[in-house]
């Protein structure tokens, strides 16, 4: 289960985190996107956005476990936060990416 509550100030931390690595991916620098993404998680472990993005700069550079384990995570917090629909789209599109249920 991901965590249940998380103070306002460490969510805005993980959303500065977060806006970091949405800067540096387009940059050809998926590495330092996905350490961003790394440490805005732990700020806000119910962060989709995070475990998403997190998902897709591994896969860019060859991370299959790691962009499947985003992707789950990702999934995982939308349901969370009752964001049932957005959960199925990724559900649909992160499985045309890679196996989930592997």
């Amino acid at each position: 289960p991901m965590a249940l509550a998380v103070p306002p100030a460490a969510r805005l931390r993980a959303w500065g985190v977060y806006t970091v690595g949405l800067i540096v991916r387009p940059r050809a620098r998926p590495a330092a996107a996905i350490a961003a993404y790394r440490q805005a998680l732990p700020r806000d472990p119910d962060h989709a956005e995070s475990h998403q993005k997190q998902a897709v700069a591994s896969q860019l550079t060859g991370g299959i476990q790691g962009a499947r384990a985003g992707f789950r995570a990702a999934i995982l917090a939308l349901e969370a936060r009752g964001d049932t629909a957005a959960a199925a789209a990724l559900r649909e599109s992160a499985g045309a990416l890679v196996k989930l249920d592997g």
